[in-house]
């Protein structure tokens, strides 16, 4: 009895304080009743380009009101401990769809899990754990932006049978440092895509740490990956820093640095570089120093939101670039870069609910791929920033709108995207060589097997219960894709209930 007390008082004092020091979900459907308050009304010294959130960070300047889904899974758990201001949840996760196109089999998607967190004001540890069948879609079946992996989740296990688990351990020591560790994801940007870092592959080992000080936030990110496509399973590590600067209250500027580097060397088990511990140096003056041949990008973003109401963003990336190459546009390959615009504005002619967001993005061919795909900006098949990977021009449009339990989303999507042939590399492909490349000079976007695909989805649903974010929904998309003077069209229509706190990209 007395070790069991014992245990329950260290447990208390390890998570004394007020429980909110949990990580809120990378979830676009789940964040969208607060999401306006992010980037439009804020009042807060808040960086919304570091992703995922912690809700501490969140309820200083978001309103009781606009936290309600929050509040229902992070208040009214089915079990909670209240000694100790701690907050303890535990709710179940249920997936079950029907996936539906004209012409072939009903596909099933289905999991089964369990989602829980522990919150105090210094710790707080959130995750979960499912597993099930993740059938892809019918256009996916033999797409290159997965390989192995089911989408955004894991390893194939044998007939698209996946393991997914992620968990959050985030520790507040004072107002400066935030230190989260675990096996999860993370985005960089305001977009609905990133070029600096997405949430669009499967989760993963990390470390982050955040330094925040007057207007200026700092992030170093130390990451483990997996390459399943040069020599077999290998890992890789990633060692990232963003610098994000509110200069004024409306504008904000961030600068991106980050370095990939292989578990093995020509000279055997190289294992974390600690060269790259280093949280404040360029990472390019080292890579020379040490004589390697790593795989460095560098970039930036702007936020500008104007009159409290319209929000224009942008992100630039290099993996590299010559810039008399550049002003002579002879299209030399290793010009690799990715370019981001976008808008995005809520509460349209004061409905409440109601937003909308434009983006273009791009990116050169060849951009994030290596000689070796084990120093490829990618992990366990997919890419660690935008799903194409490099090789394309997008459009995205997405109008959302939300009314008390009702959420309503219609997204259209044009991309004029480059795939290999069989015979060389145009540049599309992250995960293929740079080395086997159709020459050096004439590349441009687009290059190759051209595809030019639409996307239009219509989503509707429903919240069944608020504590668990238990959701029934139907989907319909109709897709287009015309390659060689054909066109391929999909329709596509999805009924199922769901409770997730992620994202899972097919629009492609």
């Amino acid at each position: 009895m007395r070790k069991i007390l014992l245990a329950h008082i260290i447990f208390c004092i390890s998570f004394l304080g007020i429980a909110q020091n949990d990580v809120v979900p990378l979830n676009n459907e789940f964040i969208y009743p607060f999401e306006h308050q992010l980037y439009e009304k804020h009042k807060e010294n808040f960086h919304s380009g570091v992703k995922p959130f912690l809700r501490k960070d969140i309820s200083s300047f978001v309103g009781d009101s606009l936290l309600t889904p929050l509040k229902c899974w992070a208040s009214e758990p089915i079990a909670s401990s209240k000694d100790c201001n701690l907050s303890m949840n535990i709710s179940p996760l249920i997936h079950g769809v029907s996936l539906y196109q004209a012409g072939e089999n009903i596909r099933f998607n289905y999991s089964a899990g369990l989602y829980t967190s522990i919150s105090g004001k210094k710790l707080g540890l959130s995750g979960w754990y499912r597993y099930g069948q993740f059938p892809r879609f019918p256009f996916q079946d033999t797409s290159l932006f997965m390989r192995e992996a089911v989408n955004g989740i894991g390893m194939n296990q044998g007939a698209d049978h996946a393991h997914h688990y992620e968990f959050y351990l985030n520790y507040s020591p004072n107002q400066y440092f935030d230190i989260t560790a675990g096996n999860g994801k993370h985005f960089w940007g305001d977009g609905y895509r990133s070029f600096l870092l997405s949430d669009n592959p499967s989760p993963y080992p990390f470390l982050r740490i955040m330094s925040s000080f007057w207007n200026v936030r700092y992030t170093n990110l130390y990451a483990m990956h997996v390459d399943n496509n040069y020599n077999g399973f290998q890992r890789k590590f990633v060692s990232s820093h963003q610098l994000s600067w509110n200069i004024v209250k409306n504008l904000n500027f961030t600068l991106y640095e980050t370095v990939i580097f292989a578990h093995k060397d020509t000279l055997g088990n190289r294992n974390f570089d600690v060269n790259y511990l280093n949280p404040i140096i360029f990472f390019r003056p080292v890579e020379y120093s040490i004589g390697s041949n790593d795989n460095v990008l560098f970039g930036g973003s702007l936020k500008y939101t104007l009159a409290d109401k319209y929000t224009f963003y942008t992100q630039l990336v290099f993996d590299e670039f010559l810039l008399s190459a550049f002003r002579e546009n002879n299209g030399w390959w290793a010009n690799k870069y990715g370019v981001q615009f976008g808008f995005k504005t809520y509460n349209i002619a004061n409905i409440d609910g109601l937003s909308y967001q434009l983006e273009y993005n791009f990116a050169r061919p060849f951009t994030f791929a290596h000689k070796y795909s084990v120093l490829n900006y990618g992990h366990l098949g997919q890419s660690l920033a935008h799903p194409l990977g490099a090789n394309f021009y997008e459009l995205t449009q997405i109008i959302r709108y939300q009314k008390d339990r009702w959420y309503f989303r219609l997204q259209t999507q044009y991309q004029d995207r480059g795939d290999n042939t069989t015979s060389a590399n145009y540049g599309g492909d992250i995960f293929r060589s740079y080395l086997d490349r159709a020459g050096n000079f004439g590349h441009t976007i687009g290059q190759g097997e051209q595809h030019f695909v639409w996307w239009n989805q219509l989503s509707v649903s429903y919240v069944i219960l608020n504590k668990f974010n238990l959701r029934g929904f139907i989907d319909y998309t109709f897709r287009t894709d015309r390659t060689g003077g054909k066109t391929k069209i999909n329709n596509l229509l999805q009924v199922g209930i769901r409770t997730s706190f992620w994202n899972t990209y097919n629009d492609y």
